[in-house]
C-alpha cells in the first residue's frame, strides 16, 4: 500500500529509473513513456544537457529572495519573450502551470475595466483559484461544440457569437487544444473572430499554453496555429523538462499598464535562478537539436499511421492531433480503458482519464520513429484482441 496521497486510481508501478523515452520499474520491466511524465519531459527523461545545467546551477545559486535579481533569470526571460515576439515585454517565472494561468488571469483582470472573462466550453485552466471555479458571475463560457458543423458562411453571422456581451468582456482566455485532455482544436475563424471582438471593446487575449506550448503541437506555441497574437501567455509543462518551472509573459503595453495598478505578487520560488536556467536551456536545446522539425515529422507519421489503423477498426471513431499532441477516440470509455490497460501490460504508458473515451499520446518531442512504430504494433495487437473476443469467437467487422 502506498502512503502517498495522489488521487490516482491506477495500479502502482514503482519507477526507479528514467532515460530518454524509457522508464524502468523496480522489477526491471521497461516502458516507453508516451505521456512525457506529466506531459512535461519535452526532451525526454534525464536529458544530459538539462541535467548538466541543473548540476551547474546547484553549485552556483539555486534560490534567492524575490527582491534580488539574477542574470540567469534575466537571460531566461529574454529567451521566452523572443519566442513570443515580445522583445520589450515582461516575464515572470513561477512553479506550476496552474499558478501561471491564475497569475495571467489576475493580471488581465487588473488591466481591464470590463467585469467579465470569456473562455470556451470544456476548457481546463487551473487546479485552483478563479481559473478553476469560473463563477458565472465573472465568466462567460461559449459552447463551441457545434462550430465545426456550422452552416453559417462566417462567424460574424453566427447568432451564438452575436449573443456574447463583448462590451462586458475584459479578456478572452484561450486554450489552443487541450480541453480537459481531449485534444480538441476549435476553428481558427472562431478564435480570430472572438479575439477581434474582444479587442474592439478594449479587452485582451490571454493564451493558456501549459499543455500546447514549447513545441508540443509542432510549433513553439499552440496559438500560432490560429493567426492571433496574445497579450499575455501562460506556459509550463515542457518549459522545465520535468523540473517545476512555469512562466507568464506579456507585451510591453500590458506590462506597462499592469505596473500602473496596485498589483503585487510574491511567492517563495518566484524567479528562482535554477528554474530559469532550466527554462533557458530547454529553449536553446530545442533549437540546437532541431526538435521542432522532429516533432512535426514524427507527429505526421504517427497521425497518418493511426488513421490507417482507424480504417480497420470501427471501434475507433476519431483520430486527431497536431505535432505530438495526439488523441485516439473510441466508441465508449470501457474500450478506451481496456486498451490503456493492455498497453501498460505490453510496456507502453499512454494517457487515459477514467470515464473518457479518449486515449492520449504526448511523448517526448524527440521520440524515435521506431519507438512510435513499436507502440503502433502493440496498439494493433490490442485492438485485434478486443475486436475478436476469444470467449465468443465473434469479431467486429473491419471497414472496407
Amino acid at each position: 500500500m502506498s502512503h502517498v496521497l495522489d488521487f490516482i486510481d491506477d495500479s502502482f508501478i514503482d519507477i526507479i529509473k528514467a532515460e530518454g523515452c524509457r522508464i524502468t520499474d523496480s522489477q526491471g520491466k521497461t516502458y516507453i513513456d508516451f505521456e512525457s511524465g506529466c506531459w512535461a519531459t519535452s526532451l525526454g527523461h534525464a536529458h544530459p544537457v538539462i541535467n548538466q545545467v541543473l548540476h551547474t546551477q546547484l553549485d552556483q545559486v539555486m534560490h534567492v529572495g524575490t527582491r534580488y535579481p539574477n542574470h540567469t533569470t534575466e537571460e531566461a526571460a529574454q529567451a521566452v519573450l523572443n519566442l513570443l515576439d515580445m522583445p520589450d515585454g515582461k516575464c515572470i517565472f513561477l512553479s506550476s502551470g496552474s499558478e501561471a494561468v491564475e497569475f495571467a488571469v489576475q493580471c488581465a483582470k487588473k488591466i481591464t475595466t470590463q467585469p467579465m472573462l470569456l473562455c470556451l466550453s470544456q476548457t481546463y485552466l487551473a487546479a485552483f483559484g478563479t481559473s478553476k471555479e469560473r463563477s458565472p458571475q465573472e465568466w462567460i463560457t461559449f459552447d463551441w461544440q457545434s462550430c465545426e458543423q456550422c452552416s453559417h458562411n462566417n462567424c460574424q453571422d453566427c447568432p451564438a457569437v452575436a449573443e456574447i456581451p463583448f462590451d462586458q468582456i475584459g479578456a478572452f482566455i484561450f486554450e489552443p487544444g487541450s480541453f480537459s485532455a481531449q485534444v480538441k482544436f476549435p476553428p481558427a475563424e472562431l478564435i480570430q473572430t472572438l479575439t477581434v471582438r474582444v479587442r474592439e471593446n478594449g479587452g485582451y487575449l490571454v493564451a493558456n499554453e501549459i499543455t500546447t506550448g514549447i513545441g508540443r503541437t509542432g510549433k513553439w506555441f499552440g496559438f500560432q496555429h490560429y493567426g492571433v497574437q496574445p497579450d499575455i501567455v501562460a506556459m509550463g509543462k515542457g518549459l522545465g523538462n520535468g523540473y517545476p518551472v512555469s512562466a507568464v509573459a506579456m507585451t510591453c503595453a500590458a506590462a506597462t499598464k499592469l505596473c500602473q495598478t496596485n498589483m503585487s505578487h510574491a511567492q517563495s520560488h518566484q524567479n528562482d535562478p535554477i528554474g530559469a536556467a532550466v527554462a533557458k536551456t530547454v529553449i536553446t536545446t530545442i533549437r540546437e537539436e532541431k526538435v521542432l522539425q522532429q516533432c512535426q515529422e514524427n507527429g505526421q507519421f504517427f497521425l497518418n499511421q493511426l488513421k490507417q489503423i482507424q480504417h480497420s477498426f470501427p471501434i475507433i471513431v476519431d483520430v486527431r492531433g497536431k505535432g505530438l499532441f495526439i488523441a485516439l477516440e473510441f466508441i465508449d470509455s470501457q474500450i478506451a480503458s481496456d486498451i490503456h490497460s493492455q498497453l501498460v501490460q505490453r510496456g507502453f504508458l499512454t494517457g487515459y482519464k477514467p470515464g473518457q473515451t479518449t486515449l492520449r499520446f504526448f511523448p517526448p518531442l524527440n521520440i524515435k520513429t521506431e519507438q512510435i512504430q513499436a507502440l503502433l504494433n502493440a496498439l494493433q495487437a490490442c485492438l485485434q484482441k478486443i475486436s475478436q473476443p476469444e470467449d465468443t469467437g465473434t469479431a467486429i467487422p473491419k471497414k472496407g
